[in-house]
């Protein structure tokens, strides 16, 4: 996907369009990580939609929840998915930010 060392640094054109198709793979990936939170939340603590939505938000985001689960299945699902968002939210802030680094790597090693 990137150019190697002895390669052309990619026109603006092209690496706006790799910008691109990193965020939509980083939006893509919360938006999957939020829909299991969602789905968890509903499934489990029987909440709406948007309470799904806001508690799943704050925990994936790591602030926490707003109200704690009040059964054990519940319970047993918000460790789970406080455990995975912990480590989730780390993959789409990489996958958006791989490109630029490689950009400003690839332009310091070319200036030699």
């Amino acid at each position: 996907m990137f150019e190697k060392r002895n390669e052309q640094l990619l026109s603006g054109r092209n690496f706006a369009k790799r910008l691109a198709i990193c965020l939509t793979c980083s939006l893509l990936m919360i938006g999957v990580s939020l829909l299991i939170g969602i789905g968890g939340y509903c499934l489990f603590e029987q909440m709406s939609f948007l309470d799904a939505f806001h508690q799943a938000s704050l925990l994936y985001c790591g602030v926490g929840g707003f109200s704690g689960a009040m059964t054990n299945s519940g319970k047993l699902f918000e460790g789970i998915f406080a455990i995975y968002s912990a480590v989730a939210l780390f993959f789409p802030i990489t996958i958006l930010l791989a490109p630029i680094i490689h950009r400003f790597m690839h332009k310091f090693h070319l200036g030699k």
